[in-house]
């Protein structure tokens, strides 16, 4: 170990262990059927942010997972010496959290029985892309059956190359490579074995298609208990004596963190008088009652499962957005954080209700539509480098056709260059649009928040310099003109349908979120018949509280209140 790892090694011990947020599955909660070979635990690391790991004995997969601003992930496989999934546990009762100038830091430690182990398919990126690798079966491949890469990172690097020479070198230096070699590195991750006679060590390094982020694993193992060696990007470890394996897991991002929320920002103080009575209940049969009779009493089991709503919820809740679910879902879905907000109204305090609104507004389009997902980090580089290459084909069909427009077509390739990790947000679905009144009516309507606090609430401006109220505006004045039609002539052909795509037919861009759930139909029943009636009716209660606030009523309101009117 070289001088500067092992002072990053002993800052990390500095840290201290802390004990997992949640873990299951845990005895006398949980079904050990339903967990069979899988077992995950959830921490928190140096600024708060989420971090998931998860152990697949069924596959030999291993994943970290970071709910964070760039929805990061790395993992990896481990099996034995025939190749077949193997077994690893925790060898560690916590983790280890900490930060440096490389970015936040996780380390845990993993144990095996067995006396060798393979680890390989490294990836590093953001939970959609490990999703992705699992989803196509990947991860049961045998390894070195050709490197895995993203066919919109391949596309990107085949159609920088059919550029004239000064134009790809403008391109790669908008995407911080120095050549087209170093930009290819950035493919898949890169491996480096070092060490020395006291420990071994593997640093597995992936730097994005940018170059703007970087996420390691490094796994250490002591080297008098074990060997390491690596080949072809597989780790090859093996025991000196009888006592099987141990190594460490040390993960770090330099990617954006989020803002978590604390218990008394989430629930409001009836839940809370609730929940402390119940934890009183608890404790004091922890303190008089036999173990036996304590795992089996039903007012400590209740509590037990409780307590883990309440960190679940704690885990996902954050000023900028509540997550859906870990680990798959680590990400912003406007409708499912409305739907949250309207389910968890009883014992939430304003605070909740006020950063859902916020952070929907503030993705809200000039046409008053709401975003359903966002695709960040890595997907957003993944997506926005589709239209990259789609861009540059495009390019090339103007120039071949000497079209003027290829000028054009070239200036926006460079633009999603520079700045190809913006974050792109997915407006396909039509079922949230009608869901932001139904939310914002409620806030409004709520008795135990102060009209102050509201007046300054809807006046406070977004990062796009956008008053809430003005986006409220646009998307009370959508709903209102989407449900006209029908208000006028109730045919079945005026109801709101879905998206119409030329390639693919009707989108089916509601909560069942399928062709198959909708039968490919056109119309949604949980639209229509539920969700624009409620808009309609939140629009118009809406208006009454803007005015009895005092506040301004801008244009597109009051033709949106034209519209209610008009269709009561």
């Amino acid at each position: 170990m070289n001088a500067l790892a092992a002072f990053c090694f002993l800052q990390i011990a500095a840290a201290g262990t802390q004990s997992p947020v949640l873990e299951f599955p845990e005895a006398g909660l949980d079904d050990p059927a339903a967990y069979e070979g899988y077992t995950t635990r959830f921490f928190r690391d140096a600024r708060g942010n989420a971090f998931q790991i998860y152990l697949d004995a069924r596959s030999g997969r291993v994943v970290h997972i970071w709910a964070d601003g760039a929805n990061a992930s790395a993992a990896f496989n481990v099996r034995d010496s025939l190749g077949e999934p193997a077994h690893v546990v925790w060898a560690d009762a916590g983790a280890i959290a900490s930060e440096d100038g490389r970015g936040r830091i996780m380390q845990h430690r993993l144990a095996s029985a067995l006396p060798a182990l393979q680890l390989g398919w490294f990836v590093l990126g953001t939970m959609r892309q490990e999703r992705d690798f699992q989803y196509w079966e990947w991860h049961r491949r045998p390894y070195g059956d050709g490197p895995f890469v993203l066919d919109e990172f391949s596309n990107l690097v085949t159609s920088l190359e059919r550029l004239p020479p000064a134009e790809r070198d403008l391109h790669l230096s908008l995407l911080n490579a120095h050549d087209l070699a170093s930009l290819r590195s950035r493919l898949h991750p890169r491996m480096t074995l070092g060490g020395d006679a006291r420990v071994w060590t593997v640093l597995v390094e992936h730097t994005s298609l940018d170059g703007r982020t970087d996420m390691t694993i490094e796994l250490r193992g002591n080297a008098r208990e074990s060997t390491a060696r690596l080949t072809n990007d597989v780790v090859s470890v093996q025991t000196r004596g009888a006592a099987g394996i141990r190594f460490d897991v040390v993960t770090t991002t330099n990617g954006p963190s989020l803002t978590p929320l604390d218990r008394d920002e989430i629930f409001n103080e009836a839940f809370e008088s609730f929940y402390s009575r119940e934890r009183f209940v608890s404790d004091s049969l922890r303190r008089t009652l036999p173990p036996r009779e304590l795992r089996q009493h039903p007012a400590v089991t209740s509590f037990r499962r409780l307590e883990r709503a309440v960190l679940g919820l704690e885990l996902l809740s954050y000023e900028e957005k509540l997550m859906a679910a870990l680990p798959n879902y680590a990400t912003y879905f406007g409708r499912d954080m409305m739907m949250s907000a309207l389910m968890l109204e009883p014992v939430v305090s304003p605070n909740v209700q006020e950063h859902v609104i916020a952070n929907v507004l503030r993705k809200v389009t000039s046409a008053g539509d709401v975003s359903h997902e966002e695709a960040l980090g890595g997907q957003a580089i993944r997506e926005n480098a589709a239209e990259y290459s789609a861009t540059i084909r495009t390019w090339e069909e103007a120039q071949r056709a000497g079209h003027d427009s290829a000028r054009q077509h070239l200036a926006k390739a460079r633009d999603l260059l520079r700045n190809l990790h913006a974050v792109r947000e997915n407006y396909r679905m039509i079922d949230d649009d009608f869901q932001l009144p139904v939310l914002v009516d409620r806030y409004l309507s709520r008795s135990d928040v102060p009209a102050e606090r509201k007046r300054r609430f809807l006046n406070e401006a977004g990062p796009n310099g956008l008053m809430r109220l003005d986006a409220l505006v646009r998307n009370l004045a959508l709903v209102t003109h989407r449900a006209r039609p029908y208000a006028e002539e109730p045919v079945a052909t005026n109801l709101v349908e879905f998206l119409f795509r030329d390639d693919d037919g009707w989108f089916p861009g509601s909560w069942r979120d399928s062709r198959v759930g909708y039968g490919n139909g056109r119309f949604a029943m949980d639209v229509n018949a539920v969700w624009v009636p409620k808009a309609l009716e939140a629009t118009e209660s809406i208006l009454r509280h803007i005015r009895a606030l005092g506040l301004r009523v801008p244009a597109q309101t009051t033709d949106a209140a034209t519209d209610t009117e008009a269709l009561d």
